[in-house]
């Protein structure tokens, strides 16, 4: 009877995980990507092939450094540190397809995880159909379809989200360190993890977690310095696709200026240009919200009360939040950028209402549904940015008490100088 009554809990997780991994085997088969807007790059898991292509080239005996094997030709970064750890595996361009599969499996696998963690009752119908429309989107589909080592990183800072919960900061501070040399900018989570007063640990811990930080800077700038591009940034240069970033803002606003024939049609800005430019666009809408702030007009959901509790669900806030603010602001990509927002999607989804409407849900369920599905199309990708940045800066003034108390800042290390 006990079994039973279990078996019923994980049937509808069960039902939906195959029901969703069958709609994206059945488009890839049906090649049937166009509906998300997106043509598929042939073969299969281009992002994935570019480095296993290389694989196949260093099994061969070229050097993937000097000749690029990647079908495109395009310019891939990181090379020296995806290649040697792919060649270990024998993960080599034939492989592909049997990787860019298990990508697939392992993102829905940690989705589900968490949502069962976060007790999401996915018997509930409309349960069932969020979930099903925030996991079939545009940007969890590109993802999947290019085979984006992002997937990896994303499955592996929910582990840590677990694991941070159940006060395991030693691996924590390894899967850090080794998703920073994979991507570089989660070094910046690390660094938060480290500050953040609030997360108990050791002087022992803090010592390894600093060592870690180290080691895998030094493995960053190392590779960095093989490359000749810029790895924190997208390599597009001109005109705006669907990104989740700043540059976006200066790209629309240049777009329009040129259709009211306000601006030369020539006239173009590089990628570094669009990037100063959307934080400068930043700052500004920092000081307007801050003087409605002043008028007592306050937006977004305040989280101050669910990252205090240091529940399970906390954790996957602050990882999420930190990751989604990172690669907005600094990092500044593709929209597939935007899977980072999936764990605060079931935080939104598991939430219970009570008998007030919840503004949490309100932004983290029907708001990322919105906007993941908002980049169908070019322009709602642009025009949804807008919203994306206003709700992140609010968010970001609704929970600065919080931040001030719970991270080592200049005015705490002063009233505590043996922390020196």
């Amino acid at each position: 009877m006990k079994s039973g009554a279990n078996s019923i809990r994980v049937l509808p997780y069960l039902s939906h995980f195959v029901a969703v991994n069958a709609i994206f085997w059945g488009v890839r088969v049906l090649n049937w990507w166009h509906f998300f807007n997106f043509g598929p790059m042939k073969p299969d898991f281009a992002d994935l092939r570019a480095y296993t292509s290389q694989v196949t080239c260093a099994q061969k005996g070229i050097d993937y450094l000097e000749i690029n094997c990647d079908p495109w030709e395009r310019s891939i970064g990181l090379l020296g540190v995806y290649v040697p750890l792919l060649k270990f595996f024998n993960f080599n361009e034939s492989r592909t397809s049997v990787l860019g599969n298990a990508f697939q499996v392992l993102l829905f696998l940690s989705i589900y995880a968490v949502a069962y963690a976060l007790k999401l009752d996915l018997s509930k119908l409309k349960n069932a159909i969020l979930l099903l429309l925030v996991m079939t989107s545009p940007p969890i589909a590109i993802a999947v379809e290019r085979g984006q080592f992002e997937i990896v990183v994303l499955v592996l800072i929910i582990l840590a989200g677990f694991l941070l919960h159940a006060k395991k900061q030693y691996f924590v501070y390894l899967i850090f360190g080794f998703v920073s040399v994979l991507k570089i900018y989660p070094i910046i989570v690390l660094a938060l993890l480290l500050a953040n007063r609030s997360i108990k640990k050791s002087i022992r811990q803090l010592i390894f977690g600093f060592i870690i930080f180290v080691i895998s800077s030094v493995m960053i700038f190392s590779a960095i310095n093989t490359q000749t591009e810029n790895l924190l940034t997208s390599a597009r240069s001109v005109g705006f696709d669907r990104t989740f970033g700043v540059t976006m803002l200066p790209y629309l606003s240049v777009r329009f200026l040129q259709g009211a024939v306000l601006l030369s049609a020539n006239f173009s800005f590089s990628l570094m240009q669009a990037h100063a430019l959307g934080i400068f666009f930043t700052f500004f809408l920092v000081l307007i919200i801050y003087f409605l702030r002043r008028k007592k007009k306050v937006f977004g959901p305040n989280l101050t009360p669910l990252i205090e509790e240091k529940s399970l669900r906390s954790m996957f806030i602050l990882l999420s939040l930190s990751m989604v603010y990172i690669c907005y602001f600094v990092v500044s990509s593709y929209d597939y950028k935007m899977i980072y927002l999936l764990p605060l999607f079931l935080v939104g989804l598991a939430e219970d209402h009570g008998r007030k409407k919840s503004k949490l849900t309100n932004y983290f369920v029907y708001g990322i549904i919105f906007v993941m599905w908002a980049q169908v199309f070019i322009w709602t990708s642009a025009l949804s940015q807008i919203l994306i940045h206003v709700t992140l800066i609010s968010m970001l003034f609704n929970i600065g008490p919080i931040l001030q108390s719970h991270y080592v800042s200049p005015l705490w290390i002063m009233k505590n100088r043996y922390f020196l």
